[in-house]
Formats: structure tokens, C-alpha cells, sequence
């Protein structure tokens, strides 16, 4: 049976970027709440996995309480068909991303505690990646490893082409389908798009004000999203070519 693919868009982690790229070599099935008018909506829309295929991308946040990835298809982490790949970021940079982000979209939240100033925002934030992939201090090793593949925003180019060249050695196994064909051939034709960071927030000198101090409690706060971003990054081949230590499924 030939694999399908699902992009777990953990958001301000350069996924909109990332998806630039997608785009080219997938028909992709957008599955994010915020194109639903409300949740009731978003519910009855789940997507039917027995009609993904190969060349066919499932891609969504799955981050709203009630909507996580596994409650939302249960059977994706647990049936090998599925490849699943997502992108993480520095913890921190990921905080201050989300502060602008949300200070620009959400203007009616700017008055509240935690958006007063960035000082405050990440001073609230604790382990938002370890959050958003739905692990713990005792299983996170365990749950990165069911990934098919996880690049890193501080290297967007080279996780895109890792990803890639990854894509194509997975698809050898599977050449006599149909929809790995046309996917291998989108790759093998299309290099990776490189359009910048999208989908970012101006940002100001509240940057300057988050010194050694604030660093280092954040850090102590967030040890778990370190530990999960660390385990990552050291991971992703230095050479895409390489595709030493990449994430797969055995």
C-alpha cells in the first residue's frame, strides 16, 4: 500500500513558508479550523483518510482544545500508512513570533495580562512545542520518532531539501503506484521554493528589554521544549544528501 502524508503545522514554526513548497508537489487538503465559520463546522468536516494517497497532503494545526491531532484522527499516529512531518523552532523565538503574531491578528486581546508586553507574554509561556505534538517529559523521544521527518525554521531551506530527498528515497519503495509516481515526479521537476519568511509580524525594541536574566528563566521554564528542539536540530543532516539520523518510520 502506498504511503500518505500529513503535515503537522505547528503554527509560527515557518509552516506557512514551508507550505509554499508543498504546494508544488502535493494536492493539498487544508484542514485548519480558522476556514470554518465556527466549531460545530470544523467538526463535521473531518477529513476521510481512506481517501488520501500519496501525491494527496493532509495538513492542518489540530491545536484548538478538543481538535489535538490524535483526537481529531485518532488512527494517524498509529497506523503506518501515515508520514507524518511537522517543523519546530527555537523556543523562544517561537514565543516572540507568537506574542507579534497575536499583538497584530487579535487586537481586541491587546489589553489583556499576558499581551501587555512581550515581557509578560513569555514570562507565561510554558512548553508550547511539547503542547502542540502532545507529549511529556516521559515520552517525547517516543513521539518525535513516530515522525516521518521534522525539519527546523533556523534552517528552512536545508529541512525543505532534506524533506525532499526523503520523500524521493521513501517513494522508491513504492514505485509501482500510481500516486507515488506523479509525487516523485513533482519532486524530481520542482526544486523547493525559497520565498522568504511569510507570514510573519513586525516586531519592535521589546526585543532589547529580554536580557540574560529572562533568557535563563525561560529557559528553566520551557526545559522540556528545549530538550524536544535540541533532540531535533541535532538530528537534521548537515548535508541533505546525507539524510544521516533523519526521522523514518523503520
Amino acid at each position: 500500500m502506498e504511503p500518505s502524508f500529513v503535515y503537522h503545522h505547528v503554527p509560527k514554526c515557518g509552516g506557512t513558508s514551508f507550505l509554499c513548497s508543498l504546494y508544488q508537489w502535493f494536492a493539498v487538503v487544508a484542514d485548519y479550523e480558522d476556514s470554518f465559520p465556527d466549531q460545530e463546522s470544523y467538526r463535521k468536516a473531518a477529513i476521510d483518510l481512506a481517501a488520501l494517497h500519496a501525491n494527496v497532503l493532509l495538513a492542518g494545526h489540530w491545536n484548538q482544545p478538543g481538535y489535538s491531532i490524535d483526537e481529531r484522527y485518532p488512527s494517524l499516529r498509529s497506523d503506518s500508512r501515515f508520514r507524518i512531518f511537522t517543523m519546530l523552532r527555537d523556543p523562544l523565538d517561537l514565543s516572540k513570533s507568537l506574542f507579534y503574531y497575536t499583538r497584530k491578528t487579535r487586537p481586541d486581546l491587546a489589553g489583556t495580562p499576558g499581551l501587555k508586553s512581550l515581557r509578560a507574554f513569555i514570562a507565561d509561556t510554558q512548553n508550547y512545542l511539547a503542547v502542540q505534538l502532545g507529549c511529556n517529559a516521559a515520552n517525547y523521544v517516543k513521539v518525535l520518532e513516530r515522525y516521518f521527518f521534522i525539519g527546523i525554521t533556523e534552517e528552512l531551506d536545508r529541512s525543505v531539501e532534506t524533506f525532499r530527498m526523503r520523500l524521493l528515497g521513501e517513494l522508491r519503495s513504492h514505485a509501482n503506484s500510481p500516486g507515488s509516481r506523479r509525487l516523485a515526479a513533482r519532486l524530481a521537476a520542482r526544486p523547493p521554493v525559497s520565498g522568504g519568511r511569510l507570514n510573519t509580524a513586525e516586531r519592535d525594541d521589546q526585543e532589547a528589554e529580554i536580557g540574560a536574566v529572562e533568557k535563563e528563566r525561560f529557559r528553566e521554564r520551557n526545559a522540556l521544549d528545549y530538550q524536544i528542539y535540541d533532540y531535533v536540530r541535532l538530528r537534521l543532516p548537515q548535508r541533505p544528501e546525507d539524510l544521516i539520523q533523519c526521522f523514518f518510520i523503520p
